[in-house]
């Protein structure tokens, strides 16, 4: 499959080759890499492939969520779903696809990447095929670790087209990190998009849905004025799209006695140059919500 992804161009190519390779490599008779903006609501991709990969139709957001796929996504587990047997995790419309299209054995995979899922890996065997065994599900699990990386690097390729620095979701992210650093409001504001919204997970003070502009800086002061601006991020990696960017940062600092270092991953949606939402993802979490607890 590396070799695959090398010889590959467009987001598009990339796509297909990570599904041709493991329908050869597993073998599958289908399929399927889906990738998402969960945010959003919204399917950016469907690339099918494998001897049977015509047999795969296209389906909207909700459908996806209403069967496997959303339960591996919600998860964050790979779904192993047996032929032969009804599965109440699949949605009625999905249960019917089954049936009219002879599926079998189905695995899904979420593609994991920088503690973000950016869609699934769905592979299928016909229904007068053998299950997936243990070591098949194994070698899936490899390969989608590989698509997800693939997946997110070759997204870079596609901001080149936007010659506007303004706009450049790499340039965006840079800025957003350095005014939140230095606690500059009004770059804040310039980056924000009214409605943006901030998802922090976990228990801590600053956890939750923050939604609009204001709730959002409401959070960034809260950062600054706890740690007596000691908290700053530092870039480890950007991973750009023409949506936006997943970035890596270390962060430091100091609040109540406790030490801010950490990791952590922030997801951003970029409309136009500006931040729609932000989505942040800590490589540890219990560390997260002790450092940010109620004090």
């Amino acid at each position: 499959m590396t070799r695959a992804l090398i010889e590959a161009g467009s987001p598009d190519e990339t796509l297909q080759a990570i599904v041709d390779a493991v329908a050869d490599a597993l073998p599958a008779d289908r399929v399927l890499v889906v990738t998402i903006d969960e945010p959003n609501r919204a399917v950016h991709d469907q690339i099918a492939g494998g001897p049977g990969g015509e047999m795969i139709v296209p389906v909207d957001y909700d459908d996806l969520m209403a069967g496997l796929t959303g339960w591996a996504i919600r998860t964050e587990q790979t779904i192993i779903s047996p032929k032969g047997h009804p599965d109440t995790r699949e949605g009625t419309s999905a249960r019917q696809r089954r049936r009219e299209t002879g599926g079998g054995s189905i695995v899904v995979v979420p593609l994991r990447f920088a503690g973000l899922t950016l869609g699934t890996m769905t592979v299928i065997n016909r229904v007068d095929q053998d299950d997936f065994d243990e070591d098949a599900v194994r070698l899936a699990e490899a390969m989608a670790n590989q698509a997800a990386t693939a997946i997110a690097q070759s997204n870079l390729a596609t901001s080149i087209h936007d010659h506007d620095a303004t706009r450049d979701p790499a340039r965006v992210t840079a800025r957003f990190i350095e005014a939140m650093n230095q606690s500059d409001a009004a770059s804040l504001v310039s980056l924000l998009a009214e409605t943006a919204i901030l998802s922090i997970p976990g228990r801590s003070v600053l956890a939750g849905e923050h939604m609009g502009r204001r709730a959002f800086l409401r959070v960034l002061k809260l950062m600054a004025e706890s740690t007596e601006d000691s908290y700053n991020a530092r870039i480890v990696d950007t991973y750009v799209s023409s949506r936006g960017a997943i970035v890596l940062v270390e962060t430091a600092g100091e609040r109540a006695g406790r030490n801010l270092d950490g990791r952590l991953s922030l997801r951003l949606t970029i409309i136009n140059g500006r931040i729609v939402r932000a989505a942040a993802v800590p490589e540890d979490l219990y560390k997260f919500d002790e450092d940010w607890s109620a004090t």
